[in-house]
């Protein structure tokens, strides 16, 4: 049953290619269904009470996504006149930040003082074109024994100070939402900068955490994905040298990939930084399964064999070990779904689903297209010493003296670890 079937993928590879196409094609449309969310909540399922609190805590005091614009001079304290001035038009800029509720600073801090029988609650610096030491002075000494702003909006050794602003989005569209709040962060801190030389402004906060989880998946699959196919291809032809091996393997890598990507989307997943890092573990394992069989049909074919006969051959004898590495394999990633977090459970899942594509397409469309493409092997005119050979022989001579010396080294390099 097993030759027969494989005997058929063999003898007719233009059907199974096309059939193969169709499904890849078909799957691969809901790849435009995925979208990427930054939102550090998702790594927490809906039944996480630490989510939870955190909700209700929003729900009575409201949002908590903030920008946070570290000012910091490249020399001295932040009680000059230049700076002062600086952070005070920085203050009075960050309102016309997209969805800014709230801006506090040093600036506006409401500072209160009694003058006679009268208290007087005021923003602690004033709008005068310029600060004498006297007043810049007194703005030090306030905010320096001030226990709402020491530590938390400016530091105890007065080098450095924050520009807070609060951001309450909408939450009809994440994927613009934050970006837009986070360019707009950026131009007006590249702006600040340019007008004052000298003094630098660092961005953190909630909504640019959530951005560079965005932005490091999209990267990621953007130029990270690229370049591993590039170097494992490379790598491939280096080894086998032939072409049309290398590119079976490339077309079975992508199609495993657009597949898994296209079901994913079909199934109403999206992505995040864990689990678009899915298709480079997929590359990896489709790449895996493909060697062995490429490796058994060339050494087939320099044995002399006809590339169908050493086709078929490689098929059955690699079967059961790529099924069961591939079983294996999926069965460990789906445990991932009982971790606590949403991405690391779709991460498996993603990965699960892969590695039995990447199963499937190995034993279907590889041969069909190797088949198809030529592919030549010198044959080996003379025996030659084969040092994996050798190694082989000497593991399996030697197995009851390596099995007991290589368990004592993996024991005590783990001792190492755990001691370190």
């Amino acid at each position: 049953m097993q030759k027969r079937f494989f005997s058929w993928i063999i003898n007719h590879p233009a059907i199974v290619i096309v059939l193969s196409l169709c499904v890849v094609l078909a799957a691969s449309l809901g790849a435009s269904k995925l979208r990427y969310i930054g939102d550090y909540e998702v790594y927490f399922s809906p039944e996480n009470p630490q989510l939870s609190a955190y909700e209700l805590m929003e729900e009575v005091y409201g949002a908590n996504d903030n920008i946070a614009m570290l000012v910091v001079p490249d020399e001295g304290s932040i009680f000059t006149s230049n700076v002062i001035i600086a952070i005070r038009d920085l203050t009075a800029n960050a309102w016309n930040i997209p969805y800014s509720t709230r801006v506090d600073s040093i600036i506006n801090y409401q500072h209160t003082h009694a003058e006679e029988d009268d208290l007087i609650v005021e923003d602690l610096v004033s709008n005068a074109p310029s600060f004498g030491k006297e007043e810049l002075r007194r703005i030090e000494q306030i905010a320096a024994n001030e226990p709402l702003l020491i530590n938390k909006l400016v530091a105890k050794d007065g080098q450095a100070t924050v520009v807070n602003v609060t951001i309450d989005l909408p939450g009809e569209d994440a994927l613009s939402e934050e970006p837009e709040v986070a360019a707009a962060v950026r131009q007006l801190a590249a702006e600040f900068e340019a007008n004052n030389p000298g003094v630098k402004v660092h961005l953190s906060g909630i909504t640019m955490l959530n951005t560079a989880f965005l932005e490091a998946a999209i990267n990621d699959n953007v130029s990270l994905v690229p370049q591993m196919f590039v170097l494992v291809m490379l790598i491939i032809a280096a080894i086998f040298r032939t072409v049309s091996g290398t590119l079976s393997i490339l077309i079975i890598a992508i199609a495993s990939i657009a597949t898994t990507m296209g079901l994913a989307g079909w199934a109403g997943f999206f992505l995040t930084g864990a689990s678009s890092s899915a298709p480079i573990m997929i590359l990896t394992l489709v790449v895996a399964d493909c060697v062995h069989i490429l490796t058994t049909l060339a050494f087939n074919m320099r044995e002399g064999a006809n590339k169908k006969g050493a086709l078929l051959d490689s098929l059955q004898l690699n079967f059961k070990p790529i099924m069961l590495t591939s079983v294996t394999t999926a069965v460990g990633f789906l445990s991932m779904n009982f971790s606590d977090s949403p991405p690391f459970q779709d991460l498996g899942n993603m990965v699960a689903t892969g590695m039995l594509l990447a199963f499937a397409f190995s034993i279907t469309l590889f041969p069909a297209l190797i088949s198809l493409l030529p592919l030549r092997v010198a044959q080996q005119q003379h025996k030659t010493k084969d040092p994996m050979r050798t190694l082989a022989n000497f593991v399996i001579e030697k197995r009851r003296i390596l099995l007991p010396a290589m368990s004592l080294v993996i024991i005590g390099l783990s001792r190492q670890c755990s001691a370190i």
